[in-house]
């Protein structure tokens, strides 16, 4: 297939629909991050190893989405019960967990790794003999993080030695503290200056035993205080080679207060050269708590969602999405069919370009990979909308839609002339519009 043709936009587009089309121009000559994964996350190991290997939730999940990359847990608290020694820089693998629990945690690291996916190790909590505040059960300060580094280290070599699993990333769950907010350090609490050192000492350890692994600088939000955090562990010298990218989380980035930050933190991360990756993208971390028909709402849960996926690849810059709730699309979850979008036509080696929406009920994500193309297009209002997309490559696209009942519909191709396209869209719905959709 030859390069994509991107046309130009008609002359006196508004007065041939009508001043009140609504529209959603989309630039592909102006191309931003590229995207890298679309994972998932292991809702439910993210603090302990776990009663089975793969909960099939789980597993159904990751068949239903397009995966690449699973976001686990660490659990350094089954895996370091008690300190192997005093001495942070020997490794006595015989004197960590042994327990089924941890047994289970590298079971499901060799099943996820079977699966081709790359694996990000993240760490929510330490065991009490390591912490200083252990009566707390969030901002949890070390005691020693050259202990917590070795036993990060353990947990990669054994995984390595005795499963066959190579690591490729970890991190810390939201360390930063806002201080905006007092909010952050779900379970760990980290200054800047303490995240550095842990990534140092343990990257050093790393390289000892032959690990490769890497960090990733994780924060909470992108709270201004939180971003601060992050700059200054990236200004530190020491870490140019040790670092791979940034986590943020999205929870209650959808209130509009939130958009500059967010904003603000797309336009540094653009700055590093590195990716960020949004590893844990739903706007409620409380969801669970919330009753059972509330988990089924498409035109509640499903639209904000959407509005995230579009927020932090917009304005977040990232390269990857993992969202949190283990749900596969379904009648009884229909929001997952915002991730199955997103999952089968948002490909990793996509590029997110520039793009535009004339209107706050309508949010747009564009990519392309310079042969195929794709448009993600919501309407989050109660009715109808004409939406007239401007700037797309000229021939026939697909057309895949999702909205109240009806979820993951192939329509009728549609035929794009002079770069126009004019896409009727239902109430609370999401368009993929784009060549060769899955």
């Amino acid at each position: 297939m030859g390069s994509l043709r991107f046309t130009g936009v008609a002359i006196g587009l508004i007065s041939l629909f009508g001043a009140t089309a609504q529209q959603a121009v989309v630039n592909f000559s102006k191309e931003r991050q590229s995207i890298v994964y679309m994972g998932i996350n292991m809702e439910g190991y993210h603090t302990t190893g776990g009663a089975e290997v793969l909960r099939h939730s789980l597993s159904r999940m990751m068949n239903s989405l397009p995966v690449n990359a699973v976001r686990v847990g660490l659990p350094l608290k089954e895996w370091e019960p008690v300190n192997d020694n005093d001495n942070p820089e020997a490794l006595e693998l015989g004197r960590f967990g042994q327990s089924l629990p941890v047994r289970y945690s590298f079971e499901r690291l060799k099943l996820l790794d079977s699966r081709h996916v790359d694996i990000w190790l993240s760490v929510w909590d330490m065991a009490d003999w390591n912490v200083s505040n252990p009566a707390q059960e969030t901002n949890r300060r070390m005691v020693s993080l050259p202990e917590m580094a070795e036993s990060i280290c353990a947990y990669l070599v054994r995984a390595r030695d005795e499963y066959g699993v190579e690591v490729r990333y970890v991190s810390v769950n939201e360390p930063s503290v806002a201080a905006e907010t007092g909010y952050g350090g779900y379970n760990i609490g980290f200054s800047a200056e303490e995240q550095a050192a842990l990534i140092d000492w343990s990257s050093r350890l790393f390289a000892r035993h032959g690990l490769k692994t890497k960090w990733i600088v994780a924060i909470h939000n992108v709270n201004p205080s939180e971003v601060k955090q992050a700059q200054t562990i990236w200004k530190d010298l020491r870490l140019k080679d040790k670092i791979a990218a940034f986590d943020f989380h999205a929870y209650g980035l959808n209130r509009r207060a939130q958009y500059d930050f967010v904003k603000q933190w797309g336009e540094w991360i653009a700055t590093t050269g590195l990716p960020a990756y949004c590893g844990e993208l739903d706007y409620d971390n409380a969801f669970w708590k919330r009753e059972a028909k509330d988990k089924k709402e498409w035109k509640s849960h499903g639209m904000i969602t959407a509005k995230l996926y579009a927020l932090i690849f917009n304005e977040g810059y990232a390269s990857a999405a993992f969202p949190w709730y283990a749900n596969a699309p379904s009648a009884s979850t229909p929001y997952r069919y915002v991730a199955w979008h997103y999952h089968s036509h948002l490909l990793p080696s996509y590029r997110v370009v520039e793009s535009s929406v004339s209107d706050s009920t309508l949010s747009v994500v564009a990519a392309t990979d310079r042969k195929s193309w794709v448009v993600l297009l919501q309407n989050d209002s109660p009715r109808h909308q004409t939406v007239c997309v401007k700037g797309l490559p000229d021939g026939l696209a697909d057309v895949i839609a999702s909205y109240t009942k009806n979820y993951g519909i192939r329509k009728p191709a549609v035929r794009v002339d002079n770069g126009v396209l004019r896409l009727p869209m239902e109430p609370y719905s999401l368009y993929s519009i784009g060549n060769h959709l899955r």
